[in-house]
């Protein structure tokens, strides 16, 4: 396994606190971390260190990028945001396809429900699922509310 994780960040108010935690918690494990612009990471992924990119969503237009990353050695896991909000199972296979996931070989989801409610999805049937809390959910906790 990579000991290299690439951290993507799109939108910055919402998503950078906890990727930042995120970061800095790999760091502390022994990670090399690259936490920056998503759309810099993906015009630059033949460039960056062989890694783990770590993706927010598998959404429709993730899959020309993953198959790209994956062309290139990196493994591509998905930090599941989209379910922090449950919809209903139908909108959420609207919005990923079954090509979306081909090229991801883990799920991390927040916690027990989600990740019952993607194990019966057939998209992910070759797919390790996680439940792994979140790191803009842990922003919240006691511990680093104050940052």
């Amino acid at each position: 396994m990579p000991r290299t994780l690439l951290i993507p960040v799109e939108t910055a108010a919402r998503e950078f606190d906890g990727k930042l935690l995120l970061a800095l918690t790999a760091r502390e494990r022994g990670w090399d971390v690259f936490l920056g612009s998503q759309g810099a990471m993906r015009h630059r992924y033949a460039s960056l260190p062989k890694g783990v990119y770590l993706s927010k969503s598998a959404r429709r237009d993730n899959n020309k990028y993953f198959s790209r990353m994956r062309a290139y050695g990196h493994r591509i896991a998905v930090l599941d945001e989209e379910v922090l909000i449950r919809e209903s199972d139908d909108i959420f296979n609207m919005k990923h396809e079954i090509g979306a996931f081909k090229d991801v070989e883990l799920v991390l989801t927040w916690g027990d429900d989600s990740k019952k409610f993607l194990q019966k999805l057939p998209q992910l049937k070759n797919v390790e699922i996680v439940a792994t809390g979140n790191p803009r959910i842990d922003m919240l906790s006691k511990r680093v509310r104050e940052y």
